[in-house]
């Protein structure tokens, strides 16, 4: 018999008006077996609590009496749920199982096959009890961690002598002293334990005696695929170390400031609302024109491009600059030039763009090779395929120069993504073979340079479409563009806190308008949503609230 079977639905004997027998409504027939020959059967019978001898006597008269047999034998058997709820209140540590431990615990990260008789001590996780043997034993598997590692401890338990190991179970914090091996059955080692000692699960403590911190970036569960933390424990935990608040910022949800509110008063704690949102900047980013040159359409332009030893304007440097001047649509005249940037360039580098340190080897300096290309430029607006990159190494080569940076540049990269909405990649080589411009060497400063200036014709003549005849006009054009065909931005985090309890109704606003109008596989909070309406002599929406633009997405 591998189930149980509560003991009304097996018999309907032992009843009585006064409730004797009512301990049998809990009761549970765990095992039975049968002896034909002498007529007899004995009952394996799960109590709720330990019942008096007198009442397992009237008990066995009466299964006997109701199925005509010579005699019934009823084993007692308490339930390991009623023996920890019965269990005295003992301070810990306890010995469970077994004798006293002696001996040190042992890190199980550092536990083989070869260790033999230990001691752990770590937090339990994963118990799993299953009956064997038609019901007459047990097997035990739990997994131990001190978060070195983790052990899988596996007991047989047959007889009384071993149920207190049914005590064990997740959450708690033990010693164990045993035997580790090889189990086949697992595939691993585990244990086989012989004792077991109940300890104080120790707890973080905030050990700083000076001001306290204020979280200000806390998730919960309600944060999805993100935190699995319990509200009320952590607020539990900040009341706990002396803080004075904490804010809960979920990412673009408000499921827990009801448990937050509660947590709060329960702790004494102040609580501060808040989100993580998903937030686009749709007001003043990615524009075309940076600077405040105005220019007609129809005048020259110097298209560039740098090759670079990484990513960081601050921390590294040009390689190469390539330019050329842009007039009537064509190529009027071209500026190139190693830089030597005074370290070696990387391996990967190398890779993409064929430089190698040979080439910028004997090559001008970066002072010497910006001051000659500012020189070629000579004020005209600038253009590059993502300007914002290229631009930025330049300015700061100036600044450490000494020199002023005041051009006025354009970006064909936004222009594409504006002007060319049915494209779903707008990379130079993408955007240039769409529009049927000659191959070229892409990651040559040159090339990808003349590359850019040819496109700015095709974009040109779309812009004066619109009405755009000057340079200064161009941003403005854009705004109906911005948001049309394929190119998504990737949004970034922003933190929304709370600052005064107007805020509170605000912010539910702010996240239900994410979720309802803004909403592309997240809920969406756009700048335009934060922004004060002053036009309409509106109070803004986001009032009552700080915000803190934090992260892109995805690079905690």
């Amino acid at each position: 018999m591998n189930t149980k079977v509560p003991f009304r639905e097996m018999f309907s004997c032992c009843t009585s008006e006064d409730g004797f027998f009512s301990i049998l409504d809990k009761s549970n027939v765990v095992g039975i077996s049968v002896d034909r020959k002498t007529a007899s059967m004995r009952l394996k019978i799960e109590f709720p609590q330990t019942p008096a001898p007198v009442m397992v006597g009237l008990i066995e008269e009466g299964i006997a009496r109701e199925l005509e047999i010579n005699k019934v034998s009823v084993e007692v058997f308490i339930s390991a749920a009623a023996v920890k709820k019965n269990a005295p209140e003992t301070k810990l540590p306890r010995m469970l199982v077994g004798k006293k431990i002696t001996g040190n615990a042992v890190p199980i990260s550092e536990l083989n096959v070869e260790t033999g008789r230990c001691v752990v001590t770590g937090e339990v996780f994963g118990t799993e009890l299953r009956e064997v043997r038609n019901g007459t034993a047990k097997i035990l598997d739990f997994n131990v961690t001190d978060f070195t590692g983790s052990l899988r401890v596996s007991k047989f338990i047959k007889g009384e002598e071993d149920a207190a190991f049914e005590l064990i179970s997740d959450g708690m914090y033990i010693t164990v002293q045993g035997m580790v091996s090889y189990n086949r059955w697992h595939g691993d080692i585990s244990m086989e334990p012989a004792n077991v000692r109940q300890e104080e699960k120790p707890s973080r403590k905030d050990k700083y005696d000076g001001e306290k911190r204020v979280e200000l970036h806390f998730h919960s569960r309600y944060s999805s695929l993100d935190a699995l933390t319990d509200i009320s424990a952590a607020v539990k935990t900040a009341a706990k170390w002396g803080h004075k608040a904490i804010a809960l910022t979920d990412h673009g949800v408000a499921q827990g400031f009801p448990e937050l509110c509660s947590a709060g008063k329960k702790n004494g704690i102040k609580v501060i609302y808040g989100v993580e949102g998903y937030y686009i900047n749709d007001v003043d980013d990615r524009v075309v024109v940076h600077g405040d040159g105005d220019f007609p359409l129809d005048g020259e332009f110097v298209a560039f491009d740098l090759e670079t030893t990484g990513l960081s304007p601050e921390n590294d440097r040009i390689t190469e600059i390539g330019a050329v001047i842009i007039k009537d649509g064509k190529e009027a005249a071209r500026f190139q030039t190693f830089v030597d940037p005074g370290k070696s360039i990387p391996f990967e580098v190398t890779k993409l763009t064929g430089i190698r340190d040979s080439d910028v080897k004997g090559a001008p300096k970066e002072a010497e090779a910006v001051g000659e290309f500012m020189k070629f430029v000579g004020g005209r607006p600038i253009v590059a395929h993502n300007a914002d990159f290229d631009t930025a190494f330049i300015a700061n080569a100036c600044e450490r120069m000494g020199m002023e940076y005041d051009l006025t540049s354009l970006d064909t990269l936004v222009l594409a993504q504006n002007l060319l909405p049915e494209l779903k990649k707008f990379t130079l080589d993408t955007v240039a073979n769409y529009l049927s411009l000659p191959e070229f060497n892409h990651h040559r400063a040159s090339d990808d340079a003349l590359t850019c200036g040819l496109l700015l014709p095709h974009f040109f003549r779309k812009l004066k479409e619109l009405g755009v005849e000057r340079v200064a006009a161009i941003n403005e054009a854009m705004i109906p563009l911005r948001n049309k065909g394929n190119n998504r931005r990737q949004p970034k985090h922003i933190i929304i806190l709370v600052k005064e309890q107007k805020g509170i109704r605000n912010l539910y606003e702010i996240i239900s308008r994410a979720h309802l109008e803004h909403f592309r596989k997240y809920p969406i909070i756009p700048k335009s949503l934060l922004m004060p309406e002053w036009s309409k002599g509106e109070p803004p929406r986001s009032d009552g609230v700080y915000r803190i633009l934090h992260h892109q997405q995805g690079t905690h």
